[in-house]
């Protein structure tokens, strides 16, 4: 796939289009991946995508259709990233995360 054109065919979209609706509520969005818009603050999540730790955390998640991850599945629910991203860098041997939220 041309990287370049998706991100073209991305960038087209109005961001509320790709992220706000009933079933992806923006508000879970930013929690699990760490973004805080009214700071314009985000954490590095690369350790944890890196690791695979986020793929095996979201697999169960996947939406049946095929439409991405549900938010509203238990296990994601229930995801604390801080908590497993501290976990992950106490092992690298790295400062622990700062809460973008906090």
């Amino acid at each position: 796939m041309n990287c370049i054109f998706t991100l073209r065919r991305l960038c087209s979209v109005p961001a509320s289009a790709l992220l706000c609706s009933v079933v992806r509520p923006v508000s879970l969005f930013y929690h699990l991946f760490l973004i805080n818009p009214e700071k314009r603050k985000a954490v590095q999540l690369c350790p944890l995508v890196n690791s695979g730790i986020l793929h095996r955390a979201l697999v169960p998640a996947l939406r049946a259709d095929g439409m991405g991850i549900d938010y509203t599945h238990p296990d994601i629910q229930a995801f604390d990233t801080v908590k497993v991203l501290d976990k992950k860098l106490k092992i690298m041997g790295r400062p622990p995360v700062v809460d973008p939220f906090a």
